[in-house]
């Protein structure tokens, strides 16, 4: 009886095993054409939102987009912004990240190899404030909102001297808010998903603004990856030949801080 019982405990976790060496293992994945992208758990959208194990926005569509085009099938792992890094590169167990960036968490990367594909879509991350804060100076900034895991380009120095507090969030519309009911100075934000966060979701169109007396930084999301560089090639080419389609994508999304 108790061999009866053992065997029949063994069987099905041998099978979840099974399952999720097929949908994350490097080896399974490269001949089935599947393979894991982290991204972010985050409620970022334009760009991206995951709901009750869905993940949409046009983060999505452009990597189905290729995908659906190489015959590729991609399987998304969302997860928050710190332990993605840990994942990705630590751990390692991800076939790709998307966003990613040279500039992140370069602490993390010194010593590891990463394949970037090119620019996907450019980005503006600032700072955004109330009105009567937008034409302060960085010495005038004293407490900043952030999402728990974001590298603040151009802040750094000043919060490892304690200059500038930092008052962490796990969302984005927290970080938001912080500002909104005095928590904060400002918050270090995309501003595209700011003004989507504004005009859609909380207080209102204009509520706050983007100072521009304040670091900035003007950049692109990547794809990348430790293992896939072949993947990358091809995703370089994708990108290259169907940029029309990409600029109808971000125009219906209303990603446009960075052109304009």
């Amino acid at each position: 009886m108790l061999k009866d019982i053992q065997l029949f405990s063994v069987q099905p976790l041998r099978a979840l095993l099974i399952t999720a060496l097929m949908l994350c293992s490097p080896m399974l994945a490269s001949k089935q054409r599947v393979y894991c992208i982290g991204v972010e758990s985050l409620m970022y959208l334009p760009y991206s939102v995951s709901e009750n194990g869905k993940y949409s926005g046009f983060n999505r569509q452009v990597l189905d987009a290729f995908a659906k085009t190489y015959g590729y099938q991609f399987e998304y792992k969302a997860m928050p912004v710190a332990r993605l890094n840990y994942q990705f590169l630590t751990v390692q167990d991800l076939d790709f990240r998307f966003p990613e960036n040279p500039n992140w968490s370069e602490d993390l990367k010194q010593d590891l190899q990463l394949y970037y594909s090119e620019p996907v879509v450019s980005y503006i991350d600032g700072v955004m404030v109330s009105k009567e804060r937008s034409k302060i100076n960085i010495s005038q900034l004293k407490k900043l909102a952030l999402i728990r895991g974001f590298s603040p380009i151009g802040y750094q120095e000043k919060i490892s001297r304690w200059e500038i507090a930092t008052v962490p969030s796990n969302s984005a519309i927290a970080a938001v808010k912080m500002v909104a009911r005095g928590r904060a100075a400002g918050v270090y934000i995309n501003l595209d998903v700011a003004n989507f966060l504004l005009n859609r979701v909380i207080l209102g169109p204009g509520s706050l603004v983007f100072n521009r007396h304040l670091p900035f930084t003007k950049d692109a999301y990547h794809l990348a990856t430790i293992k896939h560089p072949k993947i990358i090639k091809e995703f370089n080419t994708f990108l290259a030949n169907n940029q029309p389609m990409l600029r109808l994508m971000k125009k219906r999304a209303g990603i446009s801080a960075a052109e304009n």
